[in-house]
């Protein structure tokens, strides 16, 4: 490229407001401020909110407000009158005792307190330090974890800003800066053009897609669905109203949905569902369990369970959905793991204003859930897959979001996907904990192995799979080498192991989205023109016109980028994968590793 690169882009950022500590609480359970007794009282249910909101919250005391501030571990589960510690003379004292020992008496005692990160407490030589909670002020600070799920839309309305109009912000932050009044770059001779970099691309035709009896190519990322390829059949079904909606409109959803499902093709028993309605608060488990005793009084088991949630209703979610531990702390989900019968679970909001085009992305579900399937590629536009019996394999590594030394100890989770079919339209998941930090999958071979069985599984006397398509996230640049060194040569020993003869021809790339990158696209006749800004791998494509940009602005699915800003040694390229929903699309940077199916750059 022969020059340097200067990257401009916008982000946002939830920020906590500054004040006491006792008044941020009152304000996340929308009490009035004068309402402090309220956290006297706190059910268990809501000190685990209050601790997930306040962990990694940094504050000063008011003791010492100058002080480097310290970040939050946990609220107490007793208040400062009964947390005790032993003071410098060794004697055991509750924290508000000790307080009123140094003639600073705590105006509630009764209020639970706050235990500081072990990181933090280290620094001031202590194994644990607890502070009461109106000695406390928070700083104004970057939000340090993720959004609560009730919080994510007031975000999004926020921060999604159109491409044009994030392209305005981004001009106007290069006028901020005001690189031409630098006295640094003036003395060193560096001028910086406002000018975006111009860049070619292409954009490639959309694959055809095939239904039952259907064609359809999409149109700018968008197409009218079909009857599903291989629609499967609802025997029996269940419908549990964990809303707490007690109102709601329950035989209406579940017509709609049942409509819905049989306008795309598939077969439904006439028998109306077993409907509950029950506390949310309650234990799931007992109120399936109940749907279902009811729903075999029919004389038929049922094989789809309806669960309609709260909006809110992450943690009903998880109890409902989330696999089991092997310590059995964590209960096992109640359908899908224990007893082996498909769930959907709703959102009140959702299924009772979505209508029929909601219903219908449900039914796509539904139907993958009971192992149809939705769609296929035409065989001429995925002639790879057609020639061949080939196995695609998606693998991520999720880390603990915990802060320092809060993360130490908490195993990483590995997570491998591969397909069943020969459309490579089904597919099966495989999971396993590993070593803190560890992103390198360590079971990567017994993974394969058992994608590998359920591959054999659902395709009895077929011909083996002689191709392997493996597509990595999560990895940095600096661990390529050691992918193609250690997950590899995994994958194609468990290929051995399963009697795949003459070996594997394996295909690796790394998918990714980080880095940043900004680029405009305009159209000149054939020719895909890109202008832009970058810096690694964040990057946006604006497009200059309306002919290089689908209905929300975004640029069409299938642009392309594999020159200029690639690697000149490597196999990579940018790619924007499918049309964009809200705001300005962000592209995948692929690195291919090894291609020993050599593919060309378009395939």
């Amino acid at each position: 490229m022969g020059k340097m690169i200067i990257n401009i882009d916008v982000s946002t950022g939830v920020v906590v407001k500054g004040g006491p500590l006792i008044a941020m609480a009152l304000q996340f359970f929308k009490q009035p401020v004068n309402n402090v007794q309220f956290l006297a009282n706190l059910r268990p249910q809501d000190k685990t909110l209050l601790d997930r909101f306040l962990r990694g919250v940094k504050f000063v005391t008011n003791e010492s407000p100058d002080a480097r501030p310290s970040a939050i571990k946990n609220v107490t589960g007793v208040s400062a009158e009964n947390y005790k510690f032993k003071n410098d003379q060794g004697r055991e004292v509750s924290i508000a005792q000790y307080n009123r020992d140094k003639g600073t008496p705590l105006r509630y005692p009764k209020l639970p307190c706050v235990e500081v990160s072990h990181r933090f407490s280290q620094k001031i030589g202590l194994s644990k330090a607890v502070y009461p909670m109106e000695h406390c002020t928070v700083r104004a600070q970057l939000l340090p974890k993720q959004v609560e799920a009730d919080q994510i839309n007031d975000v999004l309305q926020f921060s999604t800003l159109k491409p044009q109009i994030r392209l305005q912000r981004i001009r106007e932050g290069f006028q901020f800066l005001e690189y031409s009044q630098n006295q640094y770059l003036r003395d060193f001779g560096i001028s910086i053009d406002p000018n975006p970099l111009r860049l070619e691309a292409r954009v490639l035709p959309a694959p055809e897609l095939q239904y039952n009896g259907k064609f359809e190519r999409p149109q700018g990322g968008t197409w009218r669905t079909g009857k599903f390829f291989q629609a499967k059949e609802v025997k029996g079904w269940v419908v549990i109203n964990l809303s707490g909606w007690p109102n709601l409109d329950v035989p209406r959803i579940a017509q709609d949905l049942k409509q819905s499902c049989v306008t795309q093709g598939m077969r439904w028993t006439n028998n109306p569902p077993i409907s509950l309605v029950r506390n949310p608060m309650g234990d799931p488990e007992v109120a399936i369990k109940e749907a279902l005793t009811e729903h075999k009084k029919k004389g038929v088991d049922a094989n789809l369970i309806i669960v309609i949630i709260p909006d809110d209703g992450k943690d009903l979610y998880y109890r409902i959905k989330q696999p089991g531990e092997p310590d059995r702390i964590t209960p096992a989900s109640v359908g899908d793991v224990k007893l082996g019968i498909a769930t959907q679970c709703l959102k009140a909001t959702k299924c009772d204003r979505g209508g029929r085009d909601y219903s219908t992305n449900v039914s796509l579900k539904i139907n993958a859930k009971l192992g149809g399937t939705n769609v296929v590629l035409k065989a001429t536009d995925a002639k790879f897959l057609a020639q061949q019996p080939v196995l695609i394999l998606g693998a991520d590594v999720m880390h603990s979001r915990a802060m320092g030394d809060e993360g130490l100890g908490r195993p990483s989770f590995a997570a491998l996907t591969g397909n069943i079919d020969i459309a490579g339209c089904r597919y099966v998941g495989v999971g396993r904990a590993q070593e803190t930090r560890q992103e390198m999958i360590q079971d990567l071979e017994g993974m394969v192995s058992q994608i590998i069985a359920e591959y054999k599984k659902a395709n009895p006397g077929k011909k083996p799979f002689t191709s392997v398509l493996y597509f990595r996230d999560g990895v940095a640049e600096n661990q390529f080498k050691t992918v193609i060194d250690e997950e590899l040569p995994r994958i194609r020993s468990a290929c051995a192991k399963a009697g795949i003869k003459g070996g594997v021809k394996l295909t690796c790339v790394i998918v990714g989205k980080v880095g940043s990158l900004t680029l405009l696209i305009q159209v000149s006749g054939s020719l895909k023109i890109i202008h832009g800004n970058f810096q690694r791998h964040h990057y946006r494509l604006f497009p200059a016109d309306e002919s290089a940009a689908d209905r929300t602005g975004n640029a069409l699915p299938g642009t392309v980028i594999d020159s200029v800003i690639t690697s000149p040694v490597e196999f990579d390229f940018y790619l924007q994968p499918h049309a964009g929903l809200l705001g300005t699309s962000r592209p995948i940077h692929c690195n291919v590793l090894v291609d020993d199916n050599m593919f060309t750059p378009d395939e």
